[in-house]
């Protein structure tokens, strides 16, 4: 079953109306290498977890984004990033 990996969170997979995300990979495309790396930053510092414990399988759940999900665009000034 799906948990949100964020410090505290309980929401789980069986949970209604609740999206879970994983974290962004970064790019070794050169236009956006710098953006993937700081949104990269940003989920980690904004989840309390440094990139030495992430593995593939955690997931943060919708509960932690401003609009209930989180963007994928490639803008530096969005503020549905994790909180």
């Amino acid at each position: 079953m799906v948990g949100c990996c964020v410090i505290g969170c309980k929401s789980r997979g069986d949970a209604h109306f609740v999206s879970f995300f994983r974290i962004p990979q970064t790019t070794s495309n050169p236009q956006w290498t710098q953006l993937s790396i700081d949104r990269r930053t940003l989920w980690l510092e904004r989840i309390g977890r440094s990139g030495d414990t992430i593995s593939d399988n955690l997931r943060v759940c919708s509960r932690h984004f401003v609009s209930g999900m989180h963007r994928t665009e490639r803008i530096s000034l969005i503020v549905d990033w994790p909180y």
